[in-house]
């Protein structure tokens, strides 16, 4: 079963996909007559939030450095873990069947996606509660508390999901550097939990353009009794055989006794 490689990408679709969301959130510093004299979008990269703070107070201690101040405010997030889900999961015999390839000619099938649960963190980083508040009335709003999202998660099959990414809380915490007032630094911690699927490798599937079915008289009479004779035989064959599931058919009907 395992040794086959295949592999489809799925977490880093959704990390992707994650990400993206917040690539655009703008922010606005003001003078105190309250104009607009900066605009500027607020960096985000991936990475953990224990070594980011680390990161960025050791740039702001550097003498040479622009200072926190500078780099501030900023956006990371990171997988924090994941989980299956359980309320989701779907027959795992039953399979999904793409239609014809046009490249090779074939169809292809792979078995139902297993369900799981990404939790994912968005931290945000600010100097100021102002510009931290900026940033989060431009990200709530629109989980309430979920947001969907359509992913191609499979182009091979031609599969596409919509996935949900909730909300689900957040936290504060204010690091101080020396005394109080230096060196502030404001972090904002948003936990989301994305429903995502995990998919199985592709196989091809054989199209069947030809079916015979043996009735038998009685439920005593068996295939795999050798002294069972059907009472009839039924051929039903795709007409013309070449057809595609897409091509116009009919399906030729013939009743046989043996």
């Amino acid at each position: 079963m395992f040794g086959n490689h295949f592999y489809w990408a799925s977490a880093r679709k959704v990390n992707a996909v994650f990400g993206d969301l917040f690539n655009d959130i703008k922010i606005q510093r003001t003078d105190d007559a309250d104009n607009v004299i900066k605009t500027f979008t607020v960096p985000i990269e991936q990475a953990q939030k224990e070594g980011y703070i680390v990161r960025l107070n050791e740039t702001a201690k550097k003498e040479d450095s622009p200072g926190i101040a500078i780099t501030l405010p900023r956006l990371s997030y990171e997988m924090t873990g994941l989980q299956y889900n359980s309320e989701d999961r779907l027959p795992m015999s039953r399979y999904i069947r793409s239609p014809k390839n046009e490249d090779d000619g074939n169809a292809y099938k792979m078995y139902n996606p297993v369900p799981y649960i990404m939790s994912m963190d968005l931290s945000l980083y600010s100097r100021t509660i102002d510009e931290a508040l900026q940033i989060v009335e431009q990200i709530v709003p629109y989980f309430g508390p979920h947001l969907g999202l359509t992913i191609n998660e499979i182009p091979e099959m031609g599969l596409k999901n919509d996935i949900k990414i909730q909300l689900d809380g957040f936290d504060t915490n204010v690091d101080y550097d020396g005394w109080i007032g230096d060196g502030r630094l404001i972090v904002w911690t948003f936990q989301f939990s994305i429903a995502m699927r995990f998919f199985h490798p592709i196989k091809e599937v054989n199209v069947i353009k030809k079916v015979i079915e043996n009735i038998y008289a009685n439920h005593t009479d068996s295939p795999d009794n050798p002294d069972s004779v059907p009472a009839e035989i039924i051929t039903q064959t795709v007409n013309p055989i070449t057809a595609d599931e897409n091509d116009v058919y009919t399906i030729d009907y013939l009743k046989e006794e043996p």
